[in-house]
C-alpha cells in the first residue's frame, strides 16, 4: 500500500534526523555581512540563512522570515523538537541592526519562528499573510498587518 510506504519513508527520515544527523555540526555561513557599514542612501541586501534576508531599503531595515536559532519546531522547556539547521546564520539576533519591519512570507514553521520573533522590539512592524496574525499573539509586536494573497 502506497500510504504505508509513505509513512515508512517518513519514519525512516525522522529517525535519521534525530540520530546521527542531529549531532552533526552546522556548517558556517558562507559570508558574514556588515550591516553597520551599509550606506542608507543605497539598497543593500544580505542572505542571513534559509529564507532570512536582511534588507536595507534606503535606511529602512527589513528582515524576511527570521529564523536564527539552531533548531525550529515545538518549544519545550530546555528543548526544541524539530529539524536542525544545516548552515549557521550569518548574523545572530544581537548582531542585527535595529529592525524596522519584519516580513513573513507564510506560516510554515521554518519561516515563522516564534522563538526568533520574540527577540524583536515591540516597535518593530510585522507584515504577514492573511489569517496568520493569531499565531503571533505571544510575540511583542504591537503592529501586525495581515495582507491578502496575490
Amino acid at each position: 500500500m502506497a500510504g504505508n510506504r509513505r509513512v515508512g519513508r517518513w519514519l525512516t527520515h525522522l529517525a535519521r534526523e534525530w540520530t546521527l544527523a542531529s549531532w552533526r555540526p552546522m556548517a558556517p555561513a558562507p559570508a558574514r555581512p556588515e550591516p553597520h557599514k551599509w550606506n542608507d542612501a543605497q539598497l543593500t541586501a544580505a542572505w542571513i540563512g534559509h529564507a532570512t534576508v536582511l534588507i536595507n531599503f534606503f535606511g529602512i531595515k527589513i528582515l524576511t522570515d527570521p529564523v536564527l536559532f539552531p533548531r525550529i519546531g515545538i518549544q519545550l522547556p530546555g528543548l526544541t523538537i524539530g529539524p536542525k539547521r544545516l548552515v549557521a546564520p550569518a548574523l545572530q539576533v544581537h548582531e542585527l541592526p535595529a529592525i524596522d519591519l519584519v516580513l513573513l512570507s507564510h506560516a510554515h514553521f521554518d519561516h515563522l519562528d516564534l522563538r526568533t520573533l520574540c527577540c524583536f522590539d515591540n516597535k518593530t512592524r510585522l507584515i504577514t499573510a492573511r489569517a496568520t496574525g493569531d499565531l503571533l499573539r505571544r510575540t511583542r509586536f504591537r503592529e501586525i498587518v495581515e495582507l491578502d494573497w496575490g
